[in-house]
């Protein structure tokens, strides 16, 4: 008896501990507007792979300012057409081509100019990504106000089609209005089917382009409120 009950405790652990484990796996991980716009910063392959022109023109700006390598010289003599008595000579050296103008400082201003270039690219592909990440945030809470607007029309609808049954059968209320009534709802119904489809497709466009694995359950957590002052032309 002690032993099956010990068997049951264990099992009991070991559920709780899988469905623990399942929760944390499949729980979306919640970003706010602004965590959302800094981890697409960090995490945008796009914009990552744009960063590497950076480290490609400063490497070219390295190189440019450089020397060309030295060359090694090996030189070997020996007396075998001549008297043939055994002699040799050899000899090494470098040799070292530098210039005399100016052109390996022209070389690595240019280089410079080119990372400043990329640098200002990178800044402006940065705000690009910004706005275009804050408008589907900002479409995404408009979706989601739209179909509890929804399903709150759909709650009330339910509550009203109630009341006009009750007053069927003493003749306060006609059959005719409450189908009117079902029709109503069933748009409702299909207008909040059509809302998740483009809920789905925003989502997945979002995950994009914050650079999130795929698969990955997310949410972001926003509101849209108005300004309290009425802006200053």
């Amino acid at each position: 008896m002690h032993k099956h009950r010990l068997f049951l405790f264990s099992s009991f652990i070991f559920t709780t501990a899988l469905a623990h484990a399942r929760a944390e796996e499949y729980s979306p991980q919640l970003f706010t507007r602004h965590e959302a716009i800094e981890y697409a910063l960090s995490h945008n392959l796009n914009l990552a792979a744009a960063r590497t022109t950076i480290d490609q023109a400063a490497a070219r700006r390295t190189d440019a300012g450089a020397w060309e390598n030295p060359v090694l010289n090996l030189e070997v003599a020996s007396d075998y057409g001549l008297t043939d008595e055994g002699q040799y000579a050899y000899a090494i050296g470098f040799e070292q081509q530098f210039p005399i103008t100016n052109r390996l400082q022209l070389l690595e201003d240019i280089a410079s100019i080119e990372i400043r270039l990329a640098e200002a690219e990178i800044r402006d592909q940065e705000r690009l990504l910004t706005l275009e990440l804050e408008t589907q945030i900002v479409k995404l809470v408009a979706l989601d106000q739209q179909i509890a607007i929804r399903q709150e029309l759909i709650a009330l609808n339910e509550r009203l089609i109630a009341f006009l049954q009750s007053r069927i059968e003493t003749g306060e209320a006609s059959p005719i209005d409450v189908n009117q009534l079902k029709v109503t709802r069933y748009a409702t119904e299909q207008e909040i089917r059509k809302l998740r489809i483009a809920r789905e497709e925003l989502i997945a466009s979002i995950a994009i382009l914050m650079g999130l694995p795929t698969g990955t359950p997310f949410a972001v957590d926003a509101e849209l409120k108005l300004p309290e002052n009425a802006p200053q032309l």
